[in-house]
C-alpha cells in the first residue's frame, strides 16, 4: 500500500487518544506529518480519525481508502488530461498481461469477498467458496482458478 499522509495522521490521532503512554511519540510523529501536509489534508485526516473513533475504525478506513484513491486518480489525470487508468481503479487488481494461449486473471480477496481481473479487461466480483483444508484443521476461503 503506497504512504498516505492522511491515514498516517489520523492513525497517530487516535494512538494519542487511546494509549496515554504512548501519547507522546504519536504526537510528536503526528507533529512531523503536519508539518508536511496542507490544511486540507489535516483536515480529511481530523475528519477520518472522528469517523473511525465512532467504531468500526477498519471499516471506516476501508471505505475511505477506496474513495480516496478513486478521486486522487480522477484528480491525477484532469492534471493531465489522461483518461483514468481502467482495470486498476478500486477494489479490482491490475490487469495481467496477456500470454498466447491462456487465460490469465489477478484475484483479490478479503474474507472471502473476491474480485478479479482477465487479461482480457473483463472484471468480476464473486464470492469465495468455504473450504475444510485437513492439515491444518481449519476452514479456508477457495476463490478458484481462473
Amino acid at each position: 500500500m503506497p504512504a498516505n499522509v492522511v491515514v498516517a495522521y489520523a492513525l497517530y490521532n487516535l494512538s494519542a487518544a487511546n494509549d496515554p503512554s504512548d501519547s507522546n511519540r504519536a504526537t510528536g510523529n503526528r507533529k512531523a506529518l503536519a508539518d508536511e501536509m496542507d490544511g486540507r489534508q489535516i483536515e480529511a485526516a481530523q475528519e477520518l480519525t472522528r469517523r473511525m473513533a465512532q467504531g468500526k475504525p477498519m471499516k471506516v478506513l476501508d471505505a475511505w481508502l477506496k474513495t480516496a484513491g478513486t478521486q486522487q486518480s480522477a484528480r491525477k489525470s484532469a492534471q493531465t488530461g489522461e483518461a483514468p487508468p481502467q482495470g486498476n481503479a478500486g477494489p479490482f487488481p491490475a490487469r495481467p498481461a496477456k500470454r498466447p494461449g491462456v487465460v490469465s486473471c489477478n484475484t483479490r480477496c478479503n474474507n472471502g469477498d473476491c474480485y478479479r481481473t482477465y487479461d482480457n479487461g473483463r472484471q468480476i466480483h464473486f464470492q469465495a467458496k468455504p473450504k475444510f483444508n485437513p492439515f491444518n484443521n481449519q476452514m479456508e476461503w477457495d476463490s478458484g482458478s481462473c
